[in-house]
């Protein structure tokens, strides 16, 4: 089991509609991170959105980001989340720095 910390960066004003995209994932983005085994949860503080995930290995949360779905869904958010200078998404995966307990 791996598991990822990330950093993402909403735009200011839409953190009702970035949670309502989320209750509205899509069929095919769900069934995607249920066939590689991805299990997700994402805060907000402030801007920013701390996401917590888990995969079996690398190579399944490797397929999931490599999945058409995962693509078309980051273009989605796109226009809410802060970009980077190269036009694409701000994601910044986080070292770990400590862990106590049966998590991944």
């Amino acid at each position: 089991m791996i598991s990822v910390g990330q950093i993402l960066k909403l735009k200011s004003g839409f953190e009702r509609e970035y949670k309502r995209r989320h209750d509205e994932l899509w069929p095919e983005m769900a069934v995607a991170m249920s066939a590689a085994g991805v299990n997700m949860i994402i805060y907000l503080h402030e801007n920013l959105l701390f996401l917590y995930a888990n995969a079996p290995t690398q190579e399944a949360w490797d397929r999931l980001n490599n999945d058409p779905v995962t693509s078309r869904w980051d273009q989605y958010m796109g226009d809410i989340l802060e970009s980077r200078e190269d036009g694409g998404v701000f994601i910044k995966d986080l070292p770990r720095m400590f862990k106590f307990g049966n998590l991944a």
